[in-house]
């Protein structure tokens, strides 16, 4: 994507994205990438302001007036670690029912210009995957790289 972004700097593995939130404060953000099941390569996204260099506060409500570079960061991340890691598949959800809707809208706003490198899906509340419909609602979403043949 080409939007503006915030400067990000990555963990020497790779699974761990660090900025800085910069608005009434600056306040530091990390975006980890964390494996979940090895078998099938899924990894967790988990997001939120780094606390004492080591905790991630996933629950923290910044109101720093720069959701859009925020997003727009953590969605950049994204597209970095699946370049670095395109085996890998990405399970994400907000920590909270509205940041989940925000994400909904995140991708649904993206989604013409990613669809042709990523596969993504939404999470019924069953448990079962759909390809990503914008006007459906889903409790979490699954993207990964899609294969050239």
């Amino acid at each position: 994507m080409n939007k503006p972004h915030y400067q990000y700097q990555t963990s020497a593995d790779g699974q761990y994205y660090f900025f800085e939130s910069i608005g009434k404060n600056t306040i530091p953000k990390v975006v980890g990438y964390i494996l979940r099941d090895e078998k099938s390569q899924l990894v967790e996204l988990v997001f939120g302001d780094l606390i004492d260099n080591q905790r991630i506060d996933v629950m923290a409500v910044s109101d720093n007036q720069d959701l859009e570079l925020v997003i727009t960061t953590v969605i950049d991340t994204l597209a970095d670690y699946l370049e670095r890691f395109p085996e890998k598949t990405v399970y994400f959800q907000g920590s909270t029912p509205s940041r989940t809707r925000l994400y909904r809208a995140a991708i649904a706003k993206s989604l013409s210009q990613i669809e042709h490198l990523y596969e993504v899906f939404g999470v019924l509340p069953n448990d079962q995957l759909e390809t990503f419909n914008k006007s459906h609602h889903y409790q979490a979403y699954i993207i990964r790289k899609k294969y050239e043949i």
